[in-house]
């Protein structure tokens, strides 16, 4: 007889389990339809796409009143790309697009999972100034 020493799942064991769930799940349509992801990137395109010209258009008309050159258009379409990007990255975080926490591993909340705890909140007891165990 063989003893079955597995009482536990090891990490590539729910690594395999997850990435097998995630396929079945996009074959059944769970991720979507190919006409959502399209309206999902037209949404993105959109959002990365307008700030960057609505302050490029406002810096050359500042530019030319002023006489600046570029230097105006320049540092606001520098700004409308930035704004562009956390725009457009704020709705991919929040859909969980990318399967997982990003690098550096914090949730919304900056606890590891997102999750809302009191053991993952600073656990210095105001009282006493220690920390708790």
């Amino acid at each position: 007889m063989r003893a079955n020493h597995r009482s536990s799942s090891g990490p590539l064991e729910r690594a395999v389990r997850l990435r097998t769930e995630r396929e079945q799940a996009a074959r059944h349509g769970g991720i979507g339809s190919i006409v959502q992801n399209l309206g999902l990137m037209g949404f993105l395109g959109w959002l990365i796409v307008t700030p960057p010209l609505l302050l490029g258009f406002f810096g050359r008309w500042l530019d030319r009143s002023l006489g600046t050159g570029i230097q105006l258009t320049a540092a606001l379409l520098m700004v409308g790309i930035g704004i562009g990007g956390w725009l457009a990255w704020r709705p991919i975080r929040d859909a969980g697009l990318f399967g997982g926490t990003v690098a550096g591993g914090g949730g919304h909340d900056g606890t590891r999972d997102g999750k809302d705890s009191k053991d993952s909140k600073d656990s210095k007891n105001p009282s006493s100034g220690e920390h708790r165990p």
